[in-house]
């Protein structure tokens, strides 16, 4: 939350959506807590809880959502996340 310390508004919304990700944890495990052997397993518990809460939503907001977002995360993840890694581990490689 101290990212959004001076913005109440922000803050609200994190909370909102805090709360929502929380419910549907619990319905989903029944608990606040999921114990896993391995990441593997958490991995595929969690890839079958999203794929549960995309198939419980109506067809027109699943196609509103994947319009709207259609290049985001990829964007993201090559972009910012990727291209900032690997540039300070490998300064000589060049990112496309």
């Amino acid at each position: 939350m101290v990212a959004y310390r001076y913005c109440d508004e922000l803050a609200e919304k994190a909370r909102r959506g805090l709360d929502i990700h929380h419910r549907e944890f619990v319905a989903y495990h029944g608990d606040d807590l999921a114990v896993y052997p391995n990441g593997l397993a958490m991995a595929s518990d969690l890839q079958k809880e999203w794929r549960l809460q995309w198939q419980s939503q109506p067809a027109e907001a699943v196609a509103r959502a994947m319009a709207e977002h259609k290049d985001y995360h990829l964007d993201y993840l090559l972009r910012r996340y990727k291209g900032a890694y690997y540039r300070k581990r490998h300064p000589r490689i060049a990112l496309v």
